[in-house]
């Protein structure tokens, strides 16, 4: 396979036009056909049905907005187009892989566009056969609008369950300074009635001294700042 003809690309399902269903898919243009794979092993097997196809025939690609994800990065995002309205969006990872993909399908488009007018094939009905379509019961996309908003849903529940637990971390946090602050103060107070004695207790002992010396008619000379 040609560098620039085959490789890793993410895609929205068939029809889709926006949303955060994205599929990392693996891309192989061959002639008028791009197909896409779940792994990249598969592009190479000859019995495995591709994931899907589109047609190139017709197809015209279009440039559109970046747009970001969750880990801050940027998908490079293009579409293909048909006439008769199928529409195909795919993203790459990197600017110059987005314009070495256009370049590449827009060349095979032309190249097989001539070769039906010369040989007045009409393009098919069908332009596009995506497996990763969702189900006909949701052709509007109501089904992925539904997971959207359950995705939602699961990050707000999150979120409140996540503050929950650091309001009751924080709660455990102010309780334990509280009884660190009372039991700092306390030992304070342990400390400062026990110097205080031990004070008494050496002025009385001093005194005791003084009398003691006085009644043998000795003089001691006591600072009684200690």
């Amino acid at each position: 396979m040609d560098i620039g003809t085959a490789g890793w690309l993410y895609k929205l399902p068939a029809g889709r036009s926006k949303g955060v269903s994205w599929h990392r898919r693996f891309f192989s243009l061959r002639g008028d056909s791009l197909l896409y794979f779940c792994h990249a092993s598969e592009a190479s097997g000859i019995r495995l049905a591709p994931r899907g196809v589109a047609q190139l025939t017709g197809a015209e690609v279009s440039l559109r907005p970046e747009t970001a994800t969750a880990d801050g990065s940027l998908r490079f995002e293009f579409s293909l187009t048909h006439g008769n309205g199928d529409t195909l969006v795919l993203a790459a990872h990197l600017a110059s892989e987005r314009e070495r993909w256009v370049a590449a399908i827009q060349e095979a488009a032309a190249a097989t566009s001539a070769a039906s007018h010369a040989d007045s094939v009409p393009p098919p009905q069908s332009t596009i056969q995506d497996s990763d379509t969702y189900p006909a019961a949701s052709p509007s996309g109501q089904l992925e609008d539904d997971m959207e908003a359950l995705q939602l849903k699961l990050q707000v529940d999150q979120a409140v369950q996540d503050c929950a637990m650091q309001a009751q971390a924080r709660g455990r946090a102010e309780a334990a300074l509280t009884d660190a602050t009372a039991a700092l103060a306390l030992r304070r107070s342990l400390l400062h009635w026990r110097h205080h004695t031990l004070r008494v207790h050496f002025l009385v002992l001093v005194r005791a001294s003084q009398t003691h010396l006085a009644s043998r008619g000795q003089h001691v000379a006591i600072d009684h700042d200690v």
